[in-house]
């Protein structure tokens, strides 16, 4: 048994920067039977994702290894990693030699967590909502977890200076950590739940959740390409009533992402990506008066010309018009074989997608993430086995910077409000501060790390 773990191990570390886990050789897995992981510590994050109000920065750590008997869920004080970010930033122009960017030990900067299921893939943050209305200062978080083959919810609630995440029963008290996620906050597991007696199938991957209508949320399977279809997840209640109502079957196989498209005859659209063809598909919602009979429909499969006969297309991100910009809405991907950043366009008259160019990259992209800044947009490509982000100016079709980063840069946030990007490194398990101010242009630091939060630590066996 010793040597069958040993084995595990290797493998999920040999096949992590990959996007291919354990489960597409071997099945499903158990979360693990070490100690209690660390509340707040980082340890292989694989998510990040800004509330609402962007106060707080919720980051989703997978128990990769299994060294622990849960993942967690954590929300980290932006205010404050803002103002130790900067001031650091302001030290080491005053004196190079200043190491205060190099890691600050997390736990001050985490006010609450919770703990989940292992393998946590993705992670996206809605509003909460009653009978259709905002529920102040309220929102839920959306995890789909391959080791329970679930979609997780866990509401928070936020006041000024105190956050709670609440996925079990009772009442959720402010800043405290280390509750433990019930069933019932497991969506998709209970076919009894599913109009259609459904249950969620395994290697759920890559979430979407649409800006309307925001009670639906799609989720695209690593090993299948399936895709699967919840509704109500914005819905207040406790547990939460989101519904697993649909399974989309027959999609190219090995799922990687799936970001919201754009809306067609007022029903969202989906971009779905994979590893092993050299497209994009094109998903699209149509509901029904019975929320639980909704559907899903492929609606086109659209080819990646720029990169011939390439393939591995791990991240798309679509870029709409700035406000005061006539130009066509742009769509942008990510591609492994080449390594490379593909750049397309969406026709306004006929709805078609087509891709036209190409940018190389360092080796391994995966995550990519997009805002506006100051009326631009800027986006953050995470390349994983260069331990680089690069960052690519759309409208003067440039690279304008590629960064060193700390071992398995993947997930990304952006934000726009305090204009810093988020980075967070799966393999050293820490989240790295990047400076987007175009304020400061022309300063040392503009575009740069300016500041981490955890000591790199590297795989714990």
């Amino acid at each position: 048994m010793r040597f069958l773990d040993r084995l595990t191990v290797r493998l999920r570390r040999t096949l992590a920067p990959l996007g291919l886990g354990l489960a597409a050789v071997a099945g499903c897995y158990p979360s693990g039977t070490g100690a209690n992981p660390d509340d707040k510590g980082l340890y292989y994050p694989v998510g990040i994702a800004l509330s609402p109000s962007g106060r707080w920065a919720f980051v989703a750590n997978s128990n990769f290894d299994l060294a622990f008997n849960a993942g967690t869920v954590q929300a980290f004080d932006v205010a404050m990693i803002k103002a130790k970010a900067r001031e650091c930033r302001d030290a080491r122009r005053k004196d190079p030699a200043n190491n205060c960017h190099l890691g600050a030990e997390e736990a001050p900067f985490v006010r609450a967590s919770v703990r989940v299921g292992a393998f946590t893939a993705d992670l996206r943050a809605v509003v909460r909502k009653k009978e259709g209305a905002p529920v102040a200062n309220a929102g839920r978080l959306l995890l789909p977890i391959r080791g329970d083959a679930s979609l997780t919810a866990i509401d928070f609630d936020e006041t000024g200076d105190s956050i709670s995440l609440k996925c079990g029963s009772g009442v959720a008290q402010p800043n405290t950590v280390g509750g433990t996620c019930a069933g019932g906050w497991r969506l998709g597991t209970d076919p009894a739940k599913s109009l259609r007696q459904l249950a969620l199938e395994g290697e759920p991957f890559g979430i979407a959740v649409p800006d309307s209508p925001t009670d639906i949320a799609a989720v695209v399977h690593q090993s299948s390409g399936n895709v699967s279809l919840f509704v109500d997840v914005a819905a207040d209640g406790s547990p939460p009533p989101g519904q697993l109502t649909y399974v989309l079957g027959g999609l190219a196989a090995g799922g990687t992402s799936i970001t919201p498209f754009d809306e067609v005859g007022g029903h969202p659209r989906f971009l779905v990506t994979n590893r092993t063809q050299s497209n994009v598909l094109v998903v699209q919602y149509f509901p029904d008066p019975q929320k639980g009979r909704s559907a899903l429909v492929l609606s086109d499969v659209v080819p990646i010309p720029p990169q011939a006969s390439g393939y591995d297309t791990r991240g798309a991100v679509v870029d709409p018009p700035n406000p005061g910009e006539t130009r066509p809405t742009r769509v942008f991907l990510t591609n492994r074989t080449p390594a490379a950043l593909v750049i397309g366009q969406i026709d306004p008259a006929t709805h078609r997608l087509s891709f036209y160019e190409n940018v190389a990259l360092p080796v391994g992209p995966s995550r990519i993430s997009r805002a506006t800044i100051d009326g631009k947009t800027v986006i953050l490509v995470a390349s994983f086995d260069a331990r680089a982000i690069v960052i690519y100016d759309p409208d003067a079709r440039r690279i304008s910077n590629v960064l060193r980063t700390h071992r398995g840069p993947y997930a990304m946030t952006i934000d726009a409000v305090n204009k810093l990007g988020l980075v967070a490194n799966f393999t050293d398990s820490t989240v790295q501060v990047i400076e987007l101010d175009p304020a400061e242009a022309g300063q040392p630091d503009y575009q740069r790390v300016i500041y981490s939060v955890g000591v790199p630590s590297g795989p714990s066996r």
